[in-house]
């Protein structure tokens, strides 16, 4: 998988400039700085997985950085090291091969920062609004950002299925809103496949993981009743040093995958 994060050399982060933007945390300052040193736009954007558009108005200084989120994806994107994220009130960066998070939103930075730099992306998903069928979901953003896209790979449950009924009952939802979800997912992800090839299936089968792969890295979670997915403690495996967990998870997306119909 093809790492995007920038690698400034040590003296940067000793320059009196970059002390100052850090202590200050005027991050628009900073990624000033990273401009001036001869990095494009363009090459921060996709380092830091945001927006090219959104990186311009922060260096422009049209734009403040609050978010905890933000703040942690240009650190990590920056390659920020353990002293000047003090600065920032960031924890020491750390990147274990296996994670475990509680949730979606606790795995999220890892995630797009995964994604972001995969050639291959495989999702499967009952529904996968909150993965990628809404303008801000997990997903949806980070492919779009990419310099060079990535080949994805979808399987959803099909709306018109009982595996969707099943779901929507186990976490209390109407069948009927859960299918209609899907649906709203479909045609966006039909906008998505102008910027970015996406081959998407449906599958009838029940639902039992929740699967994300970027090349050689895997985010799992299961369907538990009552329960929803993006909800459930989420597992980090990588093709490395995690067999032969990555290989059962690989094998169970290109199953449901193959036996698929599609959309």
């Amino acid at each position: 998988m093809r790492d995007l994060r920038l690698n400034l050399p040590p003296a940067f982060w000793e320059t009196p400039a970059t002390t100052r933007a850090l202590h200050e945390r005027d991050l628009s300052a900073l990624l000033r700085l990273v401009h001036a040193s001869g990095i494009s736009q363009q090459r921060i954007a996709a380092a830091v997985t945001l927006q090219q558009g959104r990186v311009s108005e922060i260096i422009a200084g049209r734009r403040s950085v609050s978010a905890f989120d933000v703040v942690e994806r240009l650190a990590a994107g920056l390659r920020m090291p353990d002293p000047a994220r003090a600065a920032l009130g960031l924890a020491p960066a750390s990147d274990p091969p296996t994670a475990s998070y509680a949730s979606q939103a606790d795995a999220a930075d890892d995630i797009r920062r995964d994604v972001h730099g995969a050639d291959q992306v495989d999702v499967l998903a009952v529904r996968a609004l909150a993965l990628l069928g809404l303008r801000d979901s997990l997903l949806r953003p980070v492919l779009l950002a990419r310099p060079r896209p990535s080949s994805v790979r979808i399987v959803l449950a099909d709306p018109d299925s009982l595996a969707t009924r099943r779901r929507a009952l186990e976490i209390g939802e109407d069948p009927a809103r859960m299918a209609e979800g899907t649906r709203l997912c479909l045609d966006h992800l039909r906008d998505l496949a102008r910027h970015c090839p996406l081959q998407v299936r449906l599958t009838g089968e029940p639902p039992v993981w929740r699967l994300i792969r970027a090349d050689d890295v895997l985010y799992a979670s299961v369907f538990a009743p009552g329960r929803q997915g993006h909800a459930s403690p989420v597992q980090r495996l990588h093709a490395e040093g995690d067999e032969p967990l990555f290989s059962g998870f690989d094998r169970a997306f290109a199953d449901a995958f193959d036996h698929a119909r599609p959309a």
